[in-house]
């Protein structure tokens, strides 16, 4: 067992050489008193949705407010359609219910319901943009996802709607990667591609690429890094297992074990970042309180699925929960994160040993599997003369320059000595 530290190895990746640690959290500003529903950049500003209020976040951490929504909770989905042309530069947002357009050149916030200029009746799960376009998955449960005007997410074509029709099963997200669109379905997951404007939507099913028996488990677990989608995922014969890439299950028989005991997986969420030379997936189960975190450039480099746990210190040393963090973005320079109890922003820092605004300790755990000499001496009592442990104690005084200053009663701009 890992909690709050990773495993990294050696050149040859045959032996464990050193066990790091996790990031602490530094709080860097606060948007609202409730969770944060989603995060996205755009426009060299940090977009946030929380509770019904939809704020944007400069590099200077000031936040202006932009616009309200009719629901209050739930995650939310977000894409723009960039910053070329006009009616460009649209922000846009499904909640399940509704969507929303924040326009940047006008500051206008318009809310989609009801069918509004073409917009699906039933509301949309998610959103992304590809080639264009914004294209949605229709929400309230069906295969149907739909396409906007060319850069115009404040109008849709009646007839820009299709079908993810290879089985039938209900189309949880749709997401672009390169030049290709993907529709995970509950069991399935199809490729399709621009095929031109003389169809009605321009997207057709790429008949090259077959589509997967795999679906999502979970909409919100879907994250992608560098052409590489990672998600909770299952098939028509079980699950829920740990997907990548074209289909490889990247989770162990123990991990898929423990997933099997939650009484609840499909509110799992997923992100992924990369820090010091480490791709991190981080998938978090919030009814179970736990997450999972799955370690994609050290796992490749050494040929097997390395998983550690991260856990926020809740009052309990011995207790193991979920990580703070409920959503991701790469803004500024800087890995931040939504706390899933409050507004607070939070980075992602290695040279951060406490986490939250409270600054609470960053308990870790390391947990070995049995040992034996070997296998006739299983059954044998093992006697252990001496056991060595290598361990950086201190690296000196650290400041944080004016920022918030790590341990408990730290005022901003002190220094504290790492024990």
């Amino acid at each position: 067992m890992l909690v709050n530290w990773f495993v990294e190895y050696d050149r040859d990746g045959k032996e464990p050489s050193v066990l790091l640690p996790t990031p602490g959290t530094l709080k860097l500003t606060t948007v609202g008193s409730s969770q944060i529903r989603g995060a996205h950049v755009f426009n060299n500003l940090l977009f946030v949705v929380i509770y019904n209020k939809l704020y944007s976040v400069n590099t200077a951490w000031i936040m202006t407010y932009l616009g309200t929504l009719p629901t209050t909770d739930g995650r939310v989905s977000m894409a723009n359609n960039g910053v070329t042309g006009s009616p460009a530069n649209q922000l846009m947002i499904v909640d399940g219910a509704y969507g929303y357009i924040y326009s940047i050149a006008t500051g206008v916030f318009t809310t989609l319901s009801n069918g509004t200029n073409g917009f699906p009746s039933a509301g949309a799960d998610t959103v992304t943009f590809q080639d264009g376009y914004f294209i949605v998955s229709q929400g309230g449960g069906s295969g149907f996802f739909w396409v906007s005007n060319p850069y115009d997410g404040l109008n849709w074509n009646g007839l820009n709607f299709s079908n993810a029709d290879y089985k039938p099963d209900n189309l949880l997200a749709v997401a672009s990667s390169g030049e290709m669109l993907y529709l995970f379905g509950e069991q399935t997951t199809e490729v399709w591609y621009n095929a031109g404007g003389f169809y009605n939507p321009p997207f057709l099913r790429n008949n090259s690429t077959a589509p997967m028996d795999i679906g999502l488990a979970a909409r919100w677990s879907l994250a992608l890094d560098k052409g590489t989608f990672f998600w909770l995922g299952r098939t028509g014969n079980g699950g829920p297992q740990v997907f990548m890439g074209g289909g490889q299950v990247i989770s162990t028989p123990a991990l898929d074990y423990q997933i099997s005991t939650y009484s609840t997986t499909a509110d799992a969420t997923g992100y992924i970042y990369t820090h010091e030379g480490h791709t991190f997936y981080v998938l978090t189960f919030p009814t179970a309180d736990v997450t999972w975190v799955y370690d994609a450039s050290e796992s490749a480099r050494v040929g097997i699925p390395l998983w550690h746990q991260r856990s926020t210190y809740q009052g309990s040393f011995y207790g193991i929960h979920r990580h703070i963090s409920n959503c991701y973005a790469y803004f500024n320079g800087m890995h931040i994160v939504g706390d899933y109890q409050s507004g607070n922003l939070y980075q992602l820092r290695s040279d951060v040993y406490t986490d939250t605004e409270n600054f609470v300790p960053i308990v870790r755990m390391r947990q070995t599997r049995h040992i034996s000499k070997n296998l006739s001496n299983d059954l044998k009592t093992l006697f252990m003369p001496r056991l060595q442990i290598d361990m950086e104690t201190g690296v000196g005084q650290l400041s944080l320059g004016g920022q918030y200053a790590l341990g408990a009663g730290m005022i901003p701009g002190t220094s504290v000595n790492p024990q």
